[in-house]
């Protein structure tokens, strides 16, 4: 029997091969000899063997890349070999994949115009079919956008709105698809709202007609596009309006009253919004002489108004709530009103309820009794009958037997009060001559303090 020996030789050629991103990429590997040779795959960059790879699948001569990305770009080998001899060749594989993001930058800005540079970006091994860049105001939702060709790296944006802030973002793309957007950057077009004209340049007036010199208004390098003007005197609630062109001569309001004063409003229109100037001006006299100013200007505006009239409001709320609480504070703690309460709260109390000292001489107390010294706690019963009280309704009673030596008694007086009884009258006090008054007989002289 004849026995055939070649050694192992790739049949298929190494060559470069191109993957778009996301897809799936094989490489064939064809050998032949005798005995047929194995074969064994390898990548040039350090990795993981290919057979333990997952994304990764040996399928006879094939090489199966299953998901491809940018790590997969790489030199690939294939060896056989059998026992007679060995071979190897290699496949370069090329991702094709989209560009990456560009980096968009503000180079200039003016009134309506917006210049833009940007960087070339890497373009994912696939060369660049061009740009879309996309722009819209701040404060809108709809993006406005242009296709650039590939080689582009500046861009105008024209006829903007003066002094006002955008969103502009930009984008590549080649075969594969296109990159994700540039970061977003917010530049403003040069210019801003008006600011409004001095009142010494903007007003000049005679007995009837007010002159408003608007060229000296400040556009702040964004164009006016109109004038509204309002009017009305200090006793009128109603304006006089119209609508002037920027364009036009310095406009003349005629028809007056003589020697008064008026409230005057001018709004300025512009791309970039609305500025209100408030102005107060008097006519002059028939004699061309002005009048005194008045103590009070009125509000700016209608707002202004509701506003002043809210503070005054709230204040006059404020003041009233701190007053009746500076009442109810001032009747909690007056002592008429505590002893009132007392004594109304306890008129339901008999006596036999009443136990407590304590409680008895507190409602003395509020009963206007005055004692001589002060009421110790707890006190007794014998303590009770030697107090010295003092009624703020006493009588004094005087009394005296016949004068001389064999009368046999002596001037005493006794002090008597309506509070309680006492236990025992006071003894006479010695003779002493009467300084006022000398009694013949017996008798009583009552006088009542």
């Amino acid at each position: 029997m004849l026995s055939i020996h070649a050694p192992a030789k790739i049949t298929s050629f190494g060559r470069s091969v191109w993957a778009r991103a996301g897809g799936r990429a094989r490489l064939w590997c064809g050998a032949a000899g005798a005995p047929p040779p194995a074969r064994a795959w390898a990548r040039r960059r350090p990795a993981p063997p290919l057979p333990l790879d997952h994304n990764y699948l040996l399928d006879g001569p094939y090489l199966i890349i299953l998901v491809v990305d940018r790590s997969s770009a790489d030199n690939y080998t294939c060896t056989v070999r059998n026992p007679w001899g060995e071979e190897r060749a290699s496949w370069e594989l090329r991702v094709l994949a989209a560009p990456t993001k560009p980096q968009l930058r503000l180079s200039s800005a003016a009134p309506a115009r917006l210049h833009l540079v940007w960087e070339k970006p890497n373009t994912g091994g696939s060369s660049l079919h061009g740009y879309l860049i996309e722009y819209t105001r701040s404060d809108d939702v709809k993006w406005q956008g242009s296709r650039l060709p590939a080689d582009t790296r500046t861009h105008t944006l024209e006829r903007l709105s003066c002094g006002s802030l955008y969103r502009v973002r930009l984008t590549a793309f080649n075969a594969v698809g296109s990159s994700p957007p540039s970061d977003e950057l917010v530049v403003s077009t040069k210019g801003g709202p008006s600011k409004a004209s001095p009142e010494k340049d903007l007003i000049t007036t005679n007995s009837t007609c007010v002159r408003l010199n608007l060229l000296t208004w400040d556009s702040n390098g964004c164009p006016l596009t109109q004038f509204t003007v309002s009017v009305r005197s200090f006793e009128e609630s109603s304006w006089t309006t119209q609508t002037v062109s920027p364009a036009a001569q310095p406009t003349v309001l005629c028809g007056l009253t003589v020697a008064t004063w008026y409230h005057l409003k001018v709004i300025a229109t512009s791309a970039a919004g609305t500025t209100l100037g408030n102005y107060y001006f008097s006519t002059l006299t028939e004699s061309g002489d002005r009048i005194p100013a008045p103590a009070h200007f009125p509000p700016g505006s209608e707002d202004g108004e509701e506003r002043a009239t809210a503070v005054l409001a709230a204040a006059a709320c404020g003041l009233l709530a701190a007053l009746l609480l500076l009442a109810a504070f001032a009747y909690k703690r007056s002592p008429s009103t505590t002893c009132f309460r007392k004594g109304y709260e306890q008129s339901g109390i008999s006596e036999e309820e009443d136990k407590s000292v304590e409680k008895r001489d507190n409602r003395r107390n509020c009963q206007q009794v005055y004692t001589s010294s002060p009421i110790k706690h707890p006190i007794s019963k014998k303590e009770q009958q030697e107090m010295y009280e003092i009624s703020p309704y006493a009588t004094f009673s005087m009394s005296g037997g016949s004068t001389g030596p064999g009368a046999g008694g002596a001037e005493g007086g006794t002090l008597r009060t309506f509070g309680r009884a006492e236990p025992a009258p006071l003894q006479a006090a010695p003779p002493h001559h009467h300084l006022h008054h000398e009694n013949a007989g017996t008798g009583d002289m009552g006088c009542c303090y």
